[in-house]
């Protein structure tokens, strides 16, 4: 195998803003730095998270809005989160609202080369294959997950089917950021009903279900770090390639961090881009 991709498994903790330009900044510079995809697991704390074109108050409850709106100067003052403030961000990938919270949830994403891989050019087509690597990843723990929706991962619960995964993307030149939200921990689902209200357009299989009988949890057992192998073990194989060398990967982390700096000042820090207004 002679084609690389890259592995970040992100410990610190920053703010949802600056994740989110670190985010847009790998996808745009991995095939600069001679990869054909990569790899990223990473955690926000008590973020809402608006998809592209979705509208604020239609997602946020007023009350919600109007605090983070008069804290916002505040929020902007580290890259790391601010305890017992609530962000609300908007990706740069569509979908719907997600809330997330450290500890209760894990994110991961796939970058892709879509120059490298052609058949991931349909949108359809790129989820049906990049799904199932966390999908299997996740039976081998003995998880019983599947497809559901356009992009949902979901498991069944007493004879109903539960959703413990969203999943988005966005696309740039040549490049394909698919990424998603495992739902960790029952606690998160509270959160979820305190902070996102229900969304203006459901998947058929929700049957209008409120958060708390729509939304799940991964098993008590359940190996987050197991997890993080196994879906980087399948990825690989998928991309049939090898990890890009510490020095290498090093070198292209400082060129990351550096775009992301103006990602997040000029982007996703920004309360017009959040609020879209």
């Amino acid at each position: 195998m002679n084609q690389t991709i890259f592995i970040l498994d992100q410990g610190s903790s920053r703010n949802i803003y600056y994740n989110l330009a670190i985010e847009e900044a790998y996808s745009l510079h991995f095939i600069k730095e001679g990869c054909v995809g990569g790899i990223r697991f990473w955690m926000n704390s008590n973020s809402v998270v608006l998809g592209l074109s979705e509208d604020v108050e239609t997602n946020v409850p007023s009350e919600k809005l109007l605090n983070f709106q008069n804290n916002f100067l505040n929020l902007q003052v580290s890259i790391k989160p601010i305890k017992n403030n609530l962000y609300i961000a908007r990706r740069c990938s569509g979908g719907g609202t997600v809330y997330q919270d450290m500890g209760l949830n894990l994110n991961y994403s796939l970058f892709v080369s879509t120059k490298y891989k052609t058949e991931l050019y349909p949108i359809k087509q790129s989820y049906q294959i990049l799904l199932p690597l966390v999908i299997n990843a996740l039976s081998k723990q003995g998880i019983e997950a599947r497809m559901g929706g356009s992009s949902d991962i979901i498991i069944p619960s007493n004879d109903v089917l539960k959703k413990i995964s969203g999943n988005s993307q966005f696309r740039k030149k040549d490049t394909l950021t698919l990424h998603g939200t495992l739902i960790l921990n029952e606690s998160l689902i509270p959160s979820i009903t305190k902070n996102v209200k229900h969304p203006p357009t459901e998947p058929d299989y929700r049957q209008k279900r409120e958060h708390k009988d729509f939304l799940s949890s991964l098993p008590g057992n359940f190996s987050e770090s197991k997890f993080k192998k196994d879906l980087v073990i399948n990825f690989i194989n998928y991309m049939d390639s090898e990890e890009l060398n510490k020095k290498k990967q090093f070198s292209f982390i400082k060129k990351i961090l550096k775009e992301a700096k103006i990602l997040y000042k000029e982007k996703y820090a920004n309360l017009e881009y959040v609020l879209k207004r």
